[in-house]
C-alpha cells in the first residue's frame, strides 16, 4: 500500500479533488483514540464530502457521510496536524491525525470495474 503525506498548504485543493473523485461512493469511517483503538465506526455509508474548516476558534476537518436530503453524519477532527493518503486496489484511504493522538480513517471503496 502506497502512503503519502499531503502538505498542509495543499489540503484544500487536495480535499476538493478527493471530493470530486469520491462523492457518492461507498465508504467506512473510523474514529480512533490512543490506548483505546476504534471508538466509533460507520460502514457501507455514502461518502458525501470532506471539508477543511478554519472559520472558528479552532481548525477542524469534517467528514460528511450519508444520503443527501436524508440522514447525514459529520465526523470532526479538531486541530488536525497530519493528513495521510493510502491507495491500493481496494480503494482510497485518508488518515487525519489530531494533535492529541486521536485520528479519523476514511476508507472509500474502489468502484467495481465493468466486465469487458
Amino acid at each position: 500500500m502506497l502512503a503519502s503525506e499531503v502538505p498542509r498548504e495543499q489540503w484544500e485543493p487536495f480535499l476538493d479533488l478527493f471530493n470530486r473523485q469520491h462523492t457518492g461512493d461507498r465508504a467506512r469511517v473510523e474514529r480512533h483514540q490512543p490506548g483505546t483503538g476504534i471508538i466509533f465506526e460507520v460502514e457501507n455509508c455514502v461518502f458525501e464530502r470532506i471539508h477543511d474548516d478554519c472559520s472558528g476558534e479552532r481548525h477542524r476537518i469534517g467528514v460528511v457521510v450519508g444520503e443527501p436530503q436524508q440522514h447525514q453524519e459529520t465526523f470532526f477532527m479538531t486541530d488536525p496536524q497530519l493528513l495521510l493518503r493510502f491507495q491500493d486496489d481496494r480503494g482510497d484511504t485518508l488518515q487525519i491525525e489530531g494533535t492529541d493522538g486521536r485520528f479519523l480513517i476514511v476508507r472509500v471503496l474502489a468502484k467495481a470495474k465493468a466486465a469487458a
